[in-house]
């Protein structure tokens, strides 16, 4: 069942996996964006790694 989302003022909503993963994906863009050119280096090896392993 999809989690139940409470929107003040408004009340609770059912999101779709479409919102899910597009309210994901916003947070890491945003928590990529404050690390240091030399930590997002370290971050592409490691998805590289994820990804080709599927």
């Amino acid at each position: 069942m999809a989690p139940l989302v409470e929107v003040p003022g408004k009340g609770l909503f059912v999101l779709s996996a479409d919102e899910i993963f597009a309210i994901d994906a916003a947070r890491l863009k945003h928590f990529v964006g404050t690390l240091s050119p030399a930590d997002r280096a370290k971050i592409r090896p490691a998805i590289d790694k994820v990804i080709g392993e599927y």
